[in-house]
């Protein structure tokens, strides 16, 4: 996760009342990623204690699907121990796969250790989902999307969901990011068409207590 995701989208998001998740490859905890600056531990902890959802992206940002499982395990288990050690037992349970890349046996792996997966892509769920296969709808660069996401938002049904996800948040992001207008206008047609905006785990939490 990028850091202007943790500051500027995490802003955004409660300025309409909202939370998000964000998931947290450990290993780029500090760094930078692909020039930017990542989030860092205290980017982690500030985002707990304003109730977002703190989920796993693997420690070490793997492809899932070319890796043996052995590296899986590893990579898994130490994101956990350290996403938990910091914060609590139950961060790290909705997973991320890095790029959106898995097979079946990573499908397999991952789901034992998590309550929910997602990958890229197919964002749109019709009331149910394959809970360790769950899709996503990319905001990804300045403006290009909105006439699709709009789209989508306009033909959604009742009982349906869908999950958004973008790396960052500035006005100069790059191709896996979006502006900050860009998400505050998401998020207002999403809001002006009565939809909830939550975390992944409270939204499937929802789904699962309606009748």
């Amino acid at each position: 996760m990028l850091a202007s995701a943790a500051h500027e989208g995490a802003r955004i998001l409660e300025k309409y009342g909202c939370r998000g998740t964000f998931y947290i490859a450990g290993s780029l905890t500090s760094r930078q990623e692909e020039g930017r600056p990542a989030h860092t531990l205290s980017d982690i902890l500030d985002l707990q204690a304003r109730s977002h959802e703190i989920g796993s992206h693997g420690w070490g940002h793997i492809n899932y699907a070319k890796a043996v499982n052995a590296e899986i395990h590893t990579d898994q288990s130490k994101n956990l121990a350290f996403l938990q050690s910091h914060l609590n037992q139950s961060a790290g349970s909705s997973f991320a796969y890095p790029f959106g890349q898995y097979d079946l046996r990573s499908k397999l792996l991952t789901a034992r250790a998590h309550s929910s997966c997602r990958i890229l892509g197919n964002g749109l769920h019709r009331q149910r989902a394959d809970l360790n296969l769950l899709g996503c709808h990319r905001l990804y660069g300045p403006g290009r999307q909105q006439n699709q996401w709009q789209l989508l938002l306009n033909t959604m049904q009742p009982g349906d969901w869908l999950i958004v996800n973008t790396h960052e948040v500035e006005f100069d992001c790059g191709t896996y990011g979006c502006t900050p207008t860009d998400l505050a206008t998401f998020i207002e047609a999403a809001q002006s068409l009565g939809s909830l905006i939550l975390p992944v785990a409270s939204a499937i939490s929802h789904y699962r207590s309606q009748p």
